[in-house]
């Protein structure tokens, strides 16, 4: 696959800027390159992980960008740079769950079911059934395949997810 020539940059204006003077089938590409042209030099001294954050948190809002899959690597770069990002975008992502790309949904369920407790994930994912739709089973799909202590504590999702997968191996 061709590389695009990007620019490099600081702020997450910037991304967005650069992504909407991009055609559109161009834009989810040149979304996987940015997450690593972030300028280190730039005299702002902002921290890599903050503007990650924060431009992530500009695209999954923006509807022109918020169903491209290569969300899913600014998702992935924000989780992994913080211990407490899950939670802290859980607010976040609740509502925009229908109009997100699935990848960038199953990245924040595996995610969760990587790294949080049985405590944190079994309201979670109560309420992600209780939302019942097919971006909340992406989410509860995740969170319950990696995390194994809370199949055992909870039989009915561990037969959920059984379910689920023998379900798409017969489809």
């Amino acid at each position: 696959m061709n590389h695009l020539q990007l620019p490099h940059w600081h702020a997450p204006e910037q991304v967005r800027d650069i992504l909407l003077n991009l055609p559109d089938k161009k834009r989810n590409r040149a979304l996987y390159e940015l997450i690593w042209l972030f300028d280190f030099d730039y005299p702002q001294d902002a921290r890599e992980y903050e503007n990650q954050l924060a431009t992530l948190r500009l695209l999954w809002h923006d509807p022109r960008f918020q169903s491209l899959e290569n969300i899913k690597y600014w998702l992935e770069e924000v989780l992994n740079g913080n211990p407490q990002a899950w939670l802290i975008l859980q607010p976040e992502i609740i509502p925009l769950l229908d109009v997100l790309h699935t990848e960038t949904r199953s990245v924040y369920g595996d995610h969760g079911g990587m790294t949080q407790s049985t405590e944190i994930l079994e309201p979670f994912i109560t309420q992600m059934f209780a939302y019942n739709t097919p971006a909340a089973h992406d989410v509860i799909w995740g969170c319950l395949y990696w995390h194994k202590t809370l199949r055992q504590i909870r039989p009915d999702w561990d037969n959920w997810l059984k379910n689920m997968i023998q379900n798409k191996q017969t489809s």
